[in-house]
């Protein structure tokens, strides 16, 4: 499942958000980084958030950041802005991001 899950963040370098274990990208909703899964990096870090998914919602993203390096967080999938909002403050997140409208929002 790892190396699978490290195919798609090569091809997705830019950000992707799937369903485990299917690996079917998730299309619609605001992404909020589960708070327990953040910043973990890697290999290491990709099994760790995949261990921690399995046992939650089944739902990771990930990205290439600014250094280069795939960051990845297990991730709850909100269709209610507000709802999101108020996960977003929850799990200390900067940012939240829409995937169907792409639109972001900030912490102020």
């Amino acid at each position: 499942m790892i190396d699978q899950i490290l195919q798609i963040a090569e091809k997705n370098a830019e950000g992707f958000t799937i369903y485990l274990p299917s690996f079917e990208h998730v299309t619609n909703g605001w992404v909020i980084a589960n708070r327990f899964t953040q910043n973990k990096f890697g290999r290491q870090g990709l099994i760790e958030v995949v261990d921690f998914a399995m046992s939650h919602n089944r739902i990771i993203g990930g990205y290439r950041n600014v250094n280069g390096i795939f960051q990845f967080d297990a991730s709850i999938v909100e269709p209610n802005d507000q709802i999101a909002i108020s996960l977003m403050i929850l799990h200390d997140q900067d940012c939240i991001y829409n995937l169907r409208t792409k639109k972001m929002i900030w912490t102020e």
